[in-house]
């Protein structure tokens, strides 16, 4: 049986017996509690990361000229007989 990238039942069982084994019975569900913790910190930040990068993306896309209507220029390059 290839491993396709995802869990079945029988695997989870598995996983949460040896975990049991091996953290006890007292320990499991404060490190249950940790893990499930952990994993929503990681997806508030994701979440805010995304957010900020959406609205990165989006400035770039509608630019600065947005604003006045026009696209911003860059000064006349100074001719060097001039200085």
């Amino acid at each position: 049986m290839p491993f396709d990238g995802a869990f079945s039942p029988v695997h989870i069982v598995i996983v949460a017996l040896v975990a049991l084994l091996v953290l006890g019975p007292e320990q499991l569900p404060k490190v249950a509690r940790q893990a499930g913790q952990g994993y929503r910190e990681f997806m508030r930040v994701k979440q805010h990361l995304s957010a900020e990068l959406r609205d990165v993306v989006s400035e770039f896309d509608t630019g600065p000229s947005a604003s006045n209507g026009s696209a911003p220029m860059l000064p006349p390059p100074e001719d060097e007989e001039r200085r």
